[in-house]
């Protein structure tokens, strides 16, 4: 888990995006200083259209992946992003610096409390110090995920040299002045969406992805879960007046119409301040000419 990385757009790669109904792959080439972006996705079957996206579906998940491998597009070492909804995300403030080997205890023993099957799950963590004491970052993925990319990617003779959660990727890539501050970005995605919060240093304190859910029509509940980011954010900000106006940044690249909900919900929060909500130029050193359709998002959370 690298929370806290600079992502530099600085060369060739190939990346994968991993979610339940849809796999996504890019690969960048250049000439001189024109990036070339090419990318392909593989679909479930679009009878399932308007059903909520199957986590546990790990055949499904090899069979995208198997016609992403065939695909052409990838090439060499990969790195993957998970769809944040696989990841489970913790936030640990402590007030004196751990032991290294007891870092990974830490996080187990906080996993233990919320988890259904913890010893099921894959762990990683990472120690930052804080200007109040330290914070542990923990974040655990079911090990049979890991396992069907890991076994996929081999026969075709591919190996992955990083994988995270796509938030990770996507907050490291985000301007430094937003990640720097006191801020809260709000990733809207296909299946969902992600909090991130920070504090007047920019450590984050909280991580919260959430599914969306559907009504009869099979159409995604944009407000409702708009309400929860907002009971959460509240939550969070409780006694605090600490956001600046723009201090808010929502990425609706998925869901333009989000935008509108957000600017409804989100008028109150920040002790009383004005928030603006911005959808551009939250990324730096992303190609901004590419021929297709994928969002920046996308191409922050898959390509280094």
């Amino acid at each position: 888990m690298n929370i806290f990385f600079d992502k530099l757009f600085t060369h060739v790669c190939s990346g994968v995006y991993v979610s339940p109904n849809a796999i996504i792959a890019v690969r960048t080439s250049h000439k001189g200083r024109k990036w070339k972006v090419e990318s392909v996705s593989a679909e479930i079957d679009q009878t399932d259209e308007g059903r909520a996206p199957d986590y546990e579906n790990i055949s499904m998940l090899r069979n995208n992946l198997y016609k992403i491998t065939k695909s052409g597009v990838l090439s060499g070492t990969i790195q993957v992003a998970f769809d944040d909804r696989y990841v489970r995300f913790f936030v640990i403030p402590l007030n004196e610096k751990p032991e290294k080997n007891e870092v990974d205890n830490i996080l187990r023993w906080h996993a233990k409390k919320v988890l259904n099957k913890p010893e099921k799950y894959v762990y990683t963590t990472q120690l930052v110090k804080t200007k109040n004491g330290f914070m542990v970052y923990g974040a655990a993925v079911n090990s049979d995920v890991i396992a069907a990319v890991n076994e996929i990617l081999k026969n075709d003779q591919f190996s992955w040299y990083m994988a995270d959660a796509a938030v990770s990727y996507v907050w490291n890539a985000l301007e430094k002045q937003i990640r720097h501050e006191a801020s809260v970005y709000i990733s809207i995605a296909r299946n969902g969406w992600t909090l991130i919060a920070s504090d007047d240093n920019g450590f984050i304190e909280v991580i919260k992805p959430g599914r969306w859910s559907y009504d009869n029509d099979g159409k995604p509940q944009l407000r409702k879960g708009m309400i929860e980011v907002h009971r959460i954010l509240t939550i969070f900000l409780d006694g605090r007046s600490r956001l600046e106006p723009g201090n808010i940044y929502i990425d609706t690249s998925s869901y333009p119409e989000v935008m509108g909900i957000a600017k409804e919900l989100f008028g109150d929060v920040g002790g009383g301040y004005k928030t603006e909500l911005m959808q551009q130029e939250l990324f730096k050193n992303i190609p901004t000419e590419y021929s297709h359709e994928i969002s920046v998002t996308f191409l922050a959370s898959m390509l280094r």
